[in-house]
């Protein structure tokens, strides 16, 4: 049953046509946006300084193309039986990347210079820092995702007969303080950490979009057991259009490790005592066109959390779901209004953490101005652990999470993000916290090819039921900043150098301290160009 009803949908799909071809010039930074009802590509390669895009396509006819303009030297589109071409000659010093997302297929050339960039801080720091404002979880992707997140960003890589494939290699030294035991306890630690990348993505028309990432971090020269475990972490999307009306997508994601905290706990109560640990996570969406630029929006998933030994966090399960109604209000802008679920399933060694959350969200992403992208949503909340004590059973109001980024040159950004949102707890008889977080970053160039990122963030965990030793509810307010430098190293590496500092205040005694840590890195690879 399942192969017939395939081969119908995949018939009754209309052929591919390309409905225009434009280009765009946002302060600096050159995009070229191919629009098609479908975007099936067949190959994508660079020959020195002329770039092939081919498509599965019906021939167009009279499809106009832009003139060139720096850094595009020429502007070809090459039409046969069942296929459409694109030849872009480029200046030789030019990176391209390639975003598909909502039938609109871009081509983003920059300087190579300006290609390798600052990654962020809480990229290079991995998850053994995190940042002051949490990155999205798993599930936050999954519900919200949409328009601006590219599926295939970075630089080509290396053609691997229907694949292409993205190696890199990432070695550094880290001076830093961590914690260990004792939740107060910081001590000094020094190490090398080595992470070799590889992303395979397909571009073959007869395969469905699919991405691989595999990221394992080495440790070695450590006085710590804990820092000196590897880590593992995986991620694999499917992307598949099934009709021109019908997309689907599937997400895995696999973590192994000690260190890395938030994989567990993204609002950053358990940060001591740490156990290895897996969690691995799985999800499912589709988004149906009903009219022209409204559809429909739903998709559900499951993650678990497993450890390998004692630490101070319990294992859990969760359940998500969402649906939701979108309107286009511009090929890059999206507004929704959709439902929310999440379900903890009865934790046997933690019955106060059994939850249900339901909560209702308006979100806008995409292009939100000139210049400005990203993302943002907020919405209300009901959150029920009815396991846990009286005054920590509820949950009642917002929740948000914010992620924008404004482009003053094409090597200018700053990013703010914001989030608030309930976690489980291992606190006490508490089910659960609140947390809410924010966090600026700004990006600049300086003389001698060097970039120039800071950061500042603030953050705030509260917990519902009283503390035993204060009689109150317990309050943790986390607070931290960071500075880099950074310099590309011909086309395709960089130096830098960071430096973070983190305090973390309580209102409950052994619950305080600081954290610092300098980190200098050497990257080298096929590097997913920045967001700007």
């Amino acid at each position: 049953m399942i192969v017939p009803f395939l081969a119908w949908v995949m018939a009754a799909a209309p052929p591919a046509a390309i409905v225009s071809i434009r280009a765009e010039d946002p302060n600096g930074r050159t995009v070229i946006e191919i629009v098609a009802a479908a975007l099936p590509l067949l190959d994508v390669r660079r020959e020195k300084d002329r770039l092939f895009v081919r498509f599965e396509s019906e021939p167009a006819g009279g499809l106009t193309v832009p003139p060139p303009a720096t850094p595009i030297r020429a502007l070809r589109v090459v039409e046969a039986e069942g296929s459409v071409a694109l030849e872009v000659d480029l200046d030789p010093d030019v990176a391209h990347a390639i975003d598909r997302k909502d039938g609109v297929l871009s081509i983003v050339l920059t300087r190579r210079a300006e290609g390798i960039g600052l990654p962020p801080a809480e990229d290079l720091y991995g998850l053994l820092f995190p940042s002051p404002a949490d990155r999205p979880t798993a599930e936050v992707a999954i519900q919200e995702g949409g328009p601006g997140e590219a599926t295939a960003a970075g630089a080509i890589g290396i053609p691997f007969g229907p694949f292409n494939l993205r190696p890199a290699l990432t070695a550094g030294y880290v001076d830093a303080d961590i914690v260990v035991g004792d939740a107060s306890e910081s001590r000094h630690d020094a190490y090398f950490e080595i992470q070799p990348r590889i992303a395979v993505e397909s571009v073959a028309s007869w395969l469905a979009h699919l991405t691989v990432e595999y990221k394992p971090r080495f440790r070695a020269g450590s006085d710590y057991e804990i820092t000196r475990r590897p880590t593992h972490l995986a991620d694999a999307a499917i992307d598949w259009p099934a009709t021109s009306r019908l997309e689907t997508h599937v997400k895995g994601h696999y973590a192994h490790g000690t260190l890395e905290t938030d994989e567990v706990d993204p609002g950053r109560e358990y940060y001591y005592r740490l156990g290895r640990f897996t969690h691995d996570e799985v999800s499912a969406s589709a988004q149906f066109e009903a009219a022209p630029r409204f559809g429909i929006d739903v998709g559900a998933g499951l993650g678990r959390v497993r450890f390998e030994e004692e630490s101070s966090f319990f294992e859990y399960d969760r359940r998500f779901a969402h649906a939701a109604l979108y309107y286009e209000s511009s090929p890059r802008t999206r507004l929704s209004l959709g439902y929310h679920l999440s379900l903890t399933p009865t934790v046997d060694a933690r019955p106060e953490a059994e939850s249900t959350e339901h909560s209702g969200r308006f979100r806008i992403d995409g292009d939100l101005g000139p210049l400005v992208k990203g993302f943002m949503s907020f919405g209300y909340a009901q959150r029920e652990n009815s396991k846990a004590p009286a005054d920590g059973r509820r949950y009642r109001g917002l929740v948000a999470s914010m992620g924008v980024s404004k482009s003053f040159t094409p090597a200018s950004v700053i990013r703010l993000t914001a989030n608030r949102a309930t976690y489980l707890s291992a606190f006490e008889n508490n089910g659960f916290y609140v947390s809410t977080s924010g966090m600026a970053e700004l990006s600049l160039p300086i003389p001698w090819a060097f970039a120039l990122r800071g950061g500042t963030g603030y953050h705030v965990n509260e917990y519902p039921t009283p503390a035993s030793e204060t009689g109150v509810p317990r309050r943790d307010r986390l607070f931290g900043w960071s500075i880099g430098l950074g310099r590309a190293i011909g086309r395709a590496a960089y130096l830098r150098a960071d430096y973070r500092w983190d305090r973390r205040d309580s209102n409950v005694n052994g619950f305080d301290h600081d954290t610092q840590a300098l980190l200098i890195q050497l990257g080298a690879g096929y590097f997913s160009l920045p967001e700007y």
